[in-house]
């Protein structure tokens, strides 16, 4: 998989009329928009879907996504993404790589995964908590 670089963003959408997943008094996503769904779970290795801003734009991403109008896109810079949580080895838990759809629509190829947000056995369910507020915190609504 392919990595992509520290300068990229990446975004993700939100159904803003879920209050599970959006915070409309802050205007920013819920955490639990940062959680794996069942399919990115299947993934190996798991990932969060999130599209390239530099290859997709949001019409494409809601009509890969089969997505309602009101959906919102909110931007993460890479970089940040990874800063958020390193091991003691200074390496870094998340990371952005590419993962091209593989359907014929405009856009495919700009879908990316975040990996680094699947629990295994013995983490705290915590960290993992911190870890989608922190992710929540980075987001910025897309233009």
């Amino acid at each position: 998989m392919e990595r992509l670089p520290d300068s990229a963003y990446v975004f993700r959408l939100v159904p803003p009329d879920n209050e599970c997943y959006y915070d409309s008094d802050k205007g920013l996503p819920h955490p639990l928009a940062f959680t794996l769904s069942s399919d990115d779970r299947k993934e190996c290795p798991p990932r969060l879907s999130v599209f390239d801003v530099e290859r997709t734009s949001l019409h494409e991403a809601k009509q890969i996504r089969c997505a309602n109008e009101h959906v919102i896109g909110f931007k993460l810079p890479v970089n940040g993404i990874r800063a958020l949580r390193r091991g003691s080895d200074g390496i870094p838990k998340l990371d952005v790589v590419r993962d091209p759809l593989d359907v014929e629509l405009p856009g495919a190829d700009g879908h990316c995964g975040i990996i680094g947000l699947g629990r295994k056995s013995g983490e705290k369910r915590r960290d993992f908590k911190e870890l989608r507020w922190e992710l929540r915190e980075l987001c910025k609504p897309l233009d």
